[in-house]
């Protein structure tokens, strides 16, 4: 079994802040009970992640927001 330890790659700045804006706008729409707009800023948000989308700085983050979101949409 490999036990290697990964780090998270850091995104370049430019991306991470499109990322988190998208975020941002999607935790909005989510406030204002308009889920299924909120789902298309995380989706946006979880694809301009690259790949490997689960190694990033901010994959965590938004893939936890995606799953809350697609839960509370009942998909």
């Amino acid at each position: 079994m490999n036990n290697e330890i990964r780090m998270a790659q850091a995104l370049p700045v430019a991306l991470e802040n499109e990322v988190f804006d998208l975020r941002d706008e999607a935790l909005a729409f989510l406030d204002e009970n308009q889920i299924d707009l909120a789902l298309v800023k995380i989706t946006r948000a979880w694809e301009l992640l690259p790949e490997s989308k689960f190694n990033t700085s901010c994959s965590y983050l938004i893939l936890c927001d995606l799953a809350g979101m697609l839960n509370r949409a009942g998909k």
